[in-house]
């Protein structure tokens, strides 16, 4: 068998990346875990909530795992820089140039490594990331003694959501949105008391919300007792807008990617606004090109080292901290236009 060290010496290059890659996460990870339990301990000693310290550490662990997942392209860079600065300290990287590993053989090893982040973040840890917000919705609904969700539920046969007053609110079904009319179709609203008792439930095929009314045309009104009346014109008060319940559909983030083009499909079908969600699967997907795009940039500036300017090499990964950090977090701002229409979700 041919001895081949260009092969080994690129293995090496790229799980040593990947393995400096995990200790950046790790203390990422920790940073963010300590900043996350002193402002929960903060937060609920304010509001005088007592809740176990299991719960604490839970919701500790989960607002990590998520905060973590908004910036995880970015621990591609920091990676790169850590492992450049371990390499240079060993000489290692001098030792694979003699050896006959190029510099673009370096980056290749790199790149290799940040396509196989990026592959286990789409297909693991978002699916972590997922749970991770959802249990947080979750545990927080439960101390807040919520006992239903203010969210809009999508299906395949149209949208639930609720409309809430101090004394009364409204459960409501919609086949549909009809949005050039700021209508709803085939629309049923069940009325309850303050105490989520059921007082009667109203037909109508189309609902306006027009000044904080919903208008409903040839509404059939059924009361407890069964009897039913129909009313022309029936106004009844809302806090609502159709921007509002837009607003009120799911986190994207608390989809998983395998999910979101189903969720993508029901939500066009019911004529609700879906382009948050392809802003965020585009985001998601295009993570793994963040991650390689940091990772040679921070090549760039990490490869050359003189062991006699040290200075100089620190000077170098500051210019591109200072490049890639607005880089990756001008994201948010590319988000926000994109999810206004104002630029192409692309």
């Amino acid at each position: 068998m041919r001895f081949n060290p260009s092969v080994i010496l690129f293995r090496y290059m790229m799980l040593s990346y990947l393995k400096y890659f995990c200790v950046v996460i790790f203390i990422f990870f920790a940073i963010t875990s300590m900043i996350e339990y002193m402002e929960l301990v903060r937060k609920f000693s304010i509001g005088h909530i007592g809740i176990s310290h299991k719960t604490i550490l839970e919701l500790t662990i989960f607002h990590s795992i998520s905060t973590i997942s908004s910036f995880f392209p970015f621990t591609a860079f920091a990676g790169t820089v850590l492992f450049f600065s371990v390499m240079h300290a060993k000489l290692e990287i001098t030792v694979t140039k003699v050896l006959g590993l190029s510099v673009w053989d370096i980056a290749k090893s790199l790149i290799c490594g940040g396509l196989i982040i990026g592959i286990i973040y789409l297909t693991i840890f978002d699916s972590i990331s997922v749970f991770s917000v959802n249990r947080i919705e979750k545990i927080e609904t439960k101390i807040k003694n919520k006992n239903l969700p203010d969210n809009i539920t999508v299906t395949n046969k149209g949208v639930w959501f609720r409309d809430i007053f101090k004394d009364s609110s409204y459960v409501i079904y919609a086949r549909s949105f009809v949005a050039e009319f700021n209508s709803l179709s085939n629309v049923r609203f069940f009325k309850f008391d303050i105490n989520n008792h059921f007082q009667e439930s109203i037909y109508s095929e189309k609902a306006y919300i027009k000044d904080k009314n919903w208008n409903l045309f040839h509404a059939k009104v059924i009361d407890l007792s069964g009897n039913k009346k129909e009313v022309t014109n029936l106004f009844l008060p809302t806090t609502l807008s159709l921007a509002k319940i837009n607003k009120m559909t799911t986190n994207p983030k608390s989809i998983s990617i395998w999910s979101i083009s189903k969720y993508i499909s029901m939500i066009d079908k019911v004529g609700l606004s879906s382009i948050k969600y392809k802003v965020y699967l585009f985001y998601q997907i295009s993570s793994i090109y963040q991650m390689i795009a940091l990772t040679l940039l921070a090549t760039v500036f990490g490869i050359g080292y003189n062991i006699r300017n040290s200075r100089r090499y620190i000077v170098k990964v500051v210019i591109a901290l200072s490049i890639s950090f607005p880089l990756h977090f001008s994201n948010n701002i590319l988000i926000a236009l994109g999810e206004n229409g104002n630029i192409p979700i692309w």
